[in-house]
């Protein structure tokens, strides 16, 4: 398949979706995932353009069939790439319609000579929870996003939105929204769960009664030391408390070894629940083993406050999609996402 058919709306995108039900979660959840592409497809377009710059663009069907117009494109100062657009609903806005005003969407890795070297720079700061404000393309979106809710009248106007490394930046740039008072709606597509402890009990086809094992130890380590940092902090301080309020959207393939591990990380939430070991995971869930080791080594088991994972959550709506996909690269891939027929199953996850 070439470029031009990838990103064409006409031959890839959901065209049967005419009669728009913002209410209807796959309505939106399709509608969202377009936008979303829209993001790769002005980066493709922006590629084409140096080498042609009679190309015609393929991007705006990916938003204007669902009568958005472009607000603003965020470029990568290191690499000039499209990384980010905000949306805005036409005239036609009504809010009546639970349809947002604007929507702000990030891409993930684009598959080209010039961007790949920077997305996977990015990636690896993703993986070691280093996915923050020292990054420039962090920065320039998290400013854009403070000051779209500031434009929208307020997060209820605004939704969030991203695929893979696009939806790893989408999460930290919730999460910091929320912890300002401000939750905002997020649709995180594929997002990356940087766990070495799925990815091997994956590989080594653990049996499930192991992998339970595994996480119950794990939980029993991990509670200790944060109990451990807290008690030295002289403080008691909860890294969820300011996430409340804020319930992203994640949808994940239970085939993608690269968001995967968010359905174990929250299945074994109940499970330990279903223990009576609550507390314990409580303790264990609000911060990654990578953060526990690196701040006792750094400052003497001190845990400061937002030290948890990136990819650490309190409350998710969580939707997996039901098919049955083995091939890892189609697991992980968009376009199940925007496909009207994608069958998801809803679980909804809640921290106590």
């Amino acid at each position: 398949m070439n470029g031009s058919e990838k990103y064409s709306f006409h031959l890839r995108g959901p065209t049967r979706l005419k009669a728009v039900d913002w209410n209807n979660v796959n309505h939106r959840r399709s509608i969202i995932a377009s936008l979303v592409q829209g993001v790769y497809a002005q980066e493709y377009d922006r590629q084409q353009r140096l080498k042609e710059p009679r190309a015609p663009p393929l991007a705006p069907p990916w938003w204007e069939f669902f009568d958005f117009q472009l607000y603003c494109v965020l470029s990568d100062q290191v690499d000039t790439s499209v990384f980010g657009a905000v949306y805005e609903k036409c005239n036609s806005y009504d809010s009546a319609s639970n349809a947002p005003k604007y929507v702000f969407a990030f891409r993930g890795n684009f598959i080209s000579e010039s961007t790949i070297i920077r997305d996977l720079k990015l990636d690896v700061e993703c993986c070691f929870n280093k996915l923050n404000s020292d990054d420039a393309r962090f920065v320039i979106g998290m400013n854009k996003v403070k000051e779209m809710v500031n434009i929208s009248g307020g997060a209820p106007n605004m939704w969030l939105a991203g695929h893979s490394l696009g939806a790893a930046m989408a999460l930290s740039a919730g999460k910091n929204m929320a912890m300002l008072n401000h939750s905002i709606e997020t649709y995180l597509y594929s997002p990356p769960f940087p766990s070495l402890t799925e990815i091997l009990t994956k590989w080594t086809k653990c049996t499930e009664k192991t992998q339970d094992k595994i996480h119950i130890a794990k939980s029993f380590v991990k509670a200790t030391l944060v109990a451990a940092a807290q008690a030295s902090n002289k403080a008691q301080h909860d890294p969820f408390s300011a996430l409340y309020d804020w319930h992203p959207n994640l949808f994940v393939n239970r085939g993608d070894l690269i968001c995967s591990g968010y359905i174990a990380y929250f299945e074994h939430r109940n499970r330990m629940e279903c223990i009576g070991a609550g507390i314990i995971e409580k303790f264990a869930t609000q911060t990654s083993t990578k953060t526990i080791f690196t701040n006792s080594v750094s400052s003497g088991t001190t845990l400061p406050r937002g030290a948890e994972g990136l990819h650490l959550l309190p409350l998710a709506n969580l939707y997996i999609n039901t098919k049955n996909t083995p091939k890892p690269l189609q697991a992980h891939a968009h376009e199940q996402w925007w496909n009207p027929d994608t069958d998801c199953e809803l679980k909804e996850y809640h921290y106590n």
